[in-house]
């Protein structure tokens, strides 16, 4: 909970007139395996979880002079949704709505004939229409948004994480782009690609802990 508390009032510092100077003590990890997919020119789809302070891989790499957005889901609750509209606006982080769907997929397509980045956060426990991987060795109704959209567009999937050390600097660190094959069964490698993605999410997850603990 505390760890919570510090990335929300975190990201409040990164809006105001310190937010040049706190962005440089971000450092990325690994772009060069971000600069590998982007050559390909169809765009990037950037995959990460719920950890450490995520919303900083979009404003890190945008103040890089990437172009990437982050996937949102708005708030049931209109007046909810309202503030955390106002939020996003207050640190600068660019966002593309996932609903409605057809919207989405549309905005998403232009940012990659830019051959830009699409930041989606997908480490959730599905309700409805996920795909079950193993997760520490758990089985997890896991997104499979990110594979479905990657098999849609042949966009490389890149998982990154937002790395906090134990001094409290912060990484953005990239993995490889994911290697994939299509065998023509759409639900059998939208599957397998979630399953990747879940691997090597639980490996940094693990790694972040390690470095955390020396």
């Amino acid at each position: 909970m505390a760890n919570f508390f510090k990335n929300y009032l975190e990201l409040f510092f990164f809006a105001g007139p310190h937010r040049d100077k706190l962005l440089r003590r971000v450092t990325i990890e690994g772009r060069e395996h971000l600069d590998r997919a982007l050559s390909r020119g169809k765009g990037v789809i950037v995959v990460s979880a719920h950890l450490n302070n995520f919303a900083l891989i979009v404003l890190k790499l945008a103040s890089e002079g990437y172009t990437i957005a982050m996937a949102i889901r708005d708030f049931k609750n209109p007046a909810e949704s309202r503030i955390y509209r106002g939020c996003r606006k207050l640190i600068r982080l660019q966002s593309i709505r996932i609903k409605p769907s057809f919207h989405f997929l549309r905005d998403v397509l232009r940012l990659f004939k830019r051959n830009g980045m699409i930041c989606l956060i997908a480490d959730e426990n599905k309700r409805h229409g996920g795909v079950f991987v193993d997760f520490f060795g758990r089985p997890a109704a896991t997104a499979a948004g990110p594979a479905r959209l990657a098999l849609k567009t042949g966009t490389p999937v890149v998982p990154v994480l937002m790395v906090r050390d134990s001094d409290n600097n912060q990484r953005v660190v990239v993995e490889p782009p994911l290697d994939f094959e299509r065998s023509g069964n759409k639900g059998r490698d939208a599957g397998i690609i979630t399953s990747n993605l879940s691997n090597s999410t639980s490996s940094m997850v693990e790694y972040c802990d390690s470095d955390i603990r020396r």
